[in-house]
């Protein structure tokens, strides 16, 4: 489990963590996303910039 301002394995920052769920923001361009606690680091940020970014690495 992540703890608020932790960033996950998929670059997202944890903002909050609210019954039984996490509320996240991407690190590169603050998209929002949600998902159930314990599967957050399976969550990747999908918006274009960041796939492009994430393959150029």
């Amino acid at each position: 489990m992540t703890g608020v301002g932790q960033i996950t394995a998929g670059g997202l920052r944890v903002t909050t963590i609210f019954g039984g769920m996490v509320d996240m923001r991407c690190v590169s361009c603050n998209r929002r996303y949600i998902a159930p606690l314990g599967a957050e680091d399976t969550v990747v940020c999908k918006a274009a910039g960041c796939i492009k970014k994430r393959r150029a690495e």
